[in-house]
C-alpha cells in the first residue's frame, strides 16, 4: 500500500485532496474560497508586519506611514500588497456569494452552512466599513483642519492676551475669545489689530529673546499658516509675512489674504516656545512644526512639511517662468552685464585704499582656521600600504605637487585615486612629517622649505596614462583638533 494511505495524516490529506469524490460539474468557481484564505494569509502576514513599524498616535501616524514607505526595507511593497489585498478579498467575496447563490447553495441541506456564511458577511462588512473613528485622522484627512482633535494639544496652555487694540474694545476681544473656543485653539500669546503701527513697539518688546511655534490665523474663514522662528525671529517672520508687500519674503497666499481680508482680520499668535539655549534647536523646531502642521493641516501653508519642499507640485505658469529665467537669453544678457565695465578712478583709490589698510590675520586666527579645516590621508596602494596624513587638501595638492582643483576632484567618491610619480614620494613624506600644526610653523612658513628642487615636469594626476603608482585619497571629514 502507498504510503500516502498507510500514514495516519497523509492518509488524511489523501482522502481530501486526492481520493475524495468530486462532482462532474466542478468548475474554476469552486477555487474562489480557496483564494479567499490566500488573501486571508496574505493580510494577517502583511499586517503583523506593518503593525511592528505603525504608532496610532494621533501625533505620529502620518509620519509612521512614511517611515514605512520609506526608510523600512520592502515596507512601499508590503504596504502596497496589504491595501490591494483587502480590495481583492472583497471581489473575491463578492463573487463566492454570487456563485453561491447562483449555484443554489442555500437550499436543503446546506442551509445552516449558508446561514454561517452570511453571518460571516456581514461582520466583515460591519468591521470593513464602520471600523473607522469618525475623529480618527483619516476620515478628517480631507475636512477642514480645525476639529476635534486640537484639544489634545493645547489642554495644557495658559493663554496669555497680548492684545494690541484698545482695552475698552470689549466686543472684539469677546470675538477672539469665542473664535479661540469654536477651533479648540489655547495659544500661549496673541496679538491683534496688526495694522496699527502705535503698537509695533509693544509687539517688538513681546516677542523679544523667544523662538518657538507660531501661527497667522485668518478670523473671516478661519484659515491659518503655521511656521517656526528660532531666537529673536518671530517679529521678523511676522514683518515678512503680515507687513511687507515684497513678493519674495513671507507667504504668498498670506499677503493674498491679507490684500483681500484686510491686515486687522488676522491674528498672530505664538503656539510654543523653544529652549533659546538649545544646541540642537533646528531639529526640535523642524519636530514641533511638523506636529503642529498634521494637527492642523494650515490651509495657508503650501507644504504640509517643515523645512521641505516634498509633495509641491510647481504650476505649469510658474514652471515656464523659471525656464525663461535660465534660458540661454538670459544668461548671456547677464554676463554682458559688467562686461567692458570701468571703475571710476575715485571707485579704484577706495578699492586700493581698503585693500592696504586690511588688517592681517594673527597667529592664533590662523591657527583656528587649521584647526577648522577637515584631514585627509594619502595611502600608498602597494604592498606597504603605507598613509601619509595632512591637515587639509591645499597642502596635500602642494605635496603631490598638484592644483588644488585636481585635489578636489581626487577625493570625490567617484574618483578617490591620483597617480604620482616616485620622484615625488621623498617630498610627501617630507611635508607629511611636517605639516602638523602648530609643531612646525604655519604653511606660509614653510612655503620655503621644499627638501629639494623638483622639476615642473614631475607632478600627480588623474591620468593613469603615464604609469605613475597609484595612491588612495582619503577624505576623514572629521577636525583636525582631535
Amino acid at each position: 500500500m502507498a504510503l500516502r494511505k498507510k500514514n495516519a495524516f497523509l492518509a488524511l490529506a489523501n482522502s481530501y485532496l486526492m481520493d475524495s469524490p468530486q462532482p462532474s460539474t466542478m468548475s474554476y468557481w469552486w477555487n474562489i474560497g480557496s483564494l479567499l484564505g490566500l488573501c486571508l494569509v496574505i493580510q494577517l502576514g502583511t499586517g503583523m508586519f506593518l503593525a511592528m513599524h505603525y504608532s496610532s498616535n494621533l501625533e505620529l501616524a502620518f509620519m509612521s506611514v512614511e517611515h514605512i514607505m520609506r526608510d523600512v526595507s520592502s515596507g512601499w511593497a508590503l504596504r502596497y500588497c496589504h491595501a490591494n489585498g483587502a480590495a481583492f478579498f472583497f471581489m473575491l467575496m463578492y463573487a463566492h456569494m454570487a456563485r453561491g447563490l447562483y449555484y443554489g447553495s442555500y437550499k436543503s441541506p446546506r442551509v445552516a452552512l449558508w446561514v454561517m456564511g452570511v453571518m460571516m458577511f456581514l461582520l466583515l462588512m460591519i468591521t470593513g466599513f464602520l471600523g473607522f473613528d469618525k475623529h480618527s485622522p483619516k476620515s478628517n484627512h480631507m475636512k477642514t483642519s480645525y476639529n476635534i482633535n486640537r484639544k489634545l494639544l493645547f489642554n495644557h496652555h495658559q493663554i496669555r492676551s497680548y492684545s494690541t487694540s484698545s482695552r475698552n474694545n470689549d466686543n472684539k476681544n469677546d470675538s477672539v475669545e469665542k473664535l479661540f473656543k469654536e477651533t479648540n485653539i489655547k495659544p500661549m500669546m496673541y496679538f491683534d489689530d496688526l495694522g496699527n503701527s502705535e503698537n509695533h513697539r509693544d509687539m517688538k518688546n513681546k516677542l523679544n529673546n523667544l523662538a518657538g511655534i507660531y501661527m497667522v490665523l485668518n478670523t473671516i474663514n478661519n484659515n491659518c499658516y503655521m511656521g517656526s522662528a528660532s531666537t529673536n525671529r518671530f517679529l521678523w517672520r511676522l514683518k515678512c509675512h503680515l507687513w511687507y508687500n515684497h513678493p519674495n519674503t513671507g507667504s504668498k497666499m498670506v499677503k493674498q489674504a491679507v490684500n483681500k481680508y484686510g491686515l486687522n482680520n488676522f491674528l498672530f499668535m505664538m503656539l510654543e516656545t523653544m529652549d533659546i539655549n538649545s544646541k540642537d534647536m533646528k531639529s526640535e523646531l523642524m519636530k514641533s512644526e511638523n506636529k503642529y502642521l498634521n494637527m492642523y493641516l494650515p490651509n495657508y501653508n503650501m507644504t504640509k512639511n517643515a523645512y521641505t519642499s516634498l509633495g509641491y507640485k510647481h504650476t505649469e505658469e510658474s514652471r515656464q517662468l523659471m525656464k525663461e529665467n535660465y534660458s540661454d537669453e538670459r544668461r548671456e544678457m547677464i554676463s554682458k552685464l559688467n562686461l567692458g565695465k570701468k571703475f571710476t578712478s575715485e571707485t579704484l583709490d577706495k578699492m586700493r585704499e581698503a585693500a592696504l589698510n586690511r588688517l592681517p590675520h594673527s597667529e592664533e586666527s590662523k591657527l583656528k582656521m587649521v584647526r577648522k579645516t577637515h584631514p585627509m590621508i594619502v595611502k600608498q596602494m602597494n604592498d606597504t600600504n603605507m598613509g601619509f596624513k595632512f591637515t587639509n587638501l591645499k597642502m596635500a595638492a602642494k605635496a603631490l605637487h598638484c592644483s588644488y582643483k585636481t585635489m578636489q576632484r581626487a577625493v570625490r567618491p567617484d574618483n578617490q585615486f591620483m597617480y604620482m610619480p616616485n620622484t615625488l614620494l621623498p617630498n610627501l613624506m617630507e611635508f607629511s612629517l611636517n605639516n602638523q600644526y602648530p609643531q612646525r610653523g604655519l604653511e606660509g612658513k614653510m612655503k620655503d622649505n621644499y627638501p629639494y628642487e623638483m622639476e615642473m615636469k614631475d607632478k600627480s594626476g588623474l591620468d593613469k596614462s603615464k604609469g605613475y603608482p597609484k595612491y588612495k585619497m582619503m577624505n576623514m571629514g572629521e577636525d583636525f583638533s582631535n
